[in-house]
């Protein structure tokens, strides 16, 4: 596993995406369409509803001074986060404190 506060963050639909095309080829999406079967006979699923909200996931370039990127560094390692989370907890805190509202000051 690689440091991401050294080398970044891999967006996990990349990896999905690169898994897929491991599997089945350049053209993944016909050829797993292609390979599923379905049982006709099985019981349905029944998929309980989320019990929180979704979570939408954002790629942002952060732009920082070198010793601001420093000192955010060393809180999310102190934290145990990645640049991600680390930077995803601020931001919802910060709008919890408005109640979620957008463009509020």
């Amino acid at each position: 596993m690689t440091d991401p506060w050294t080398y970044g963050e891999t967006d996990p639909s990349e990896e999905f995406v690169a898994q897929m095309e491991a599997a089945y080829g350049p053209n993944w999406p016909t050829e797993l369409m292609n390979n599923l079967r379905f049982d006709t006979s099985a019981e349905p699923v029944e998929l309980p509803p989320p019990d929180r909200e979704i979570i939408m996931a954002r790629r942002v370039f952060l732009r920082l001074p070198w010793s601001m990127d420093k000192q955010l560094e060393v809180i999310g390692r102190n934290q145990g986060l990645t640049p991600s989370e680390l930077v995803s907890t601020w931001i919802a805190e910060r709008l919890g404190e408005h109640g979620g509202r957008a463009g509020a000051e």
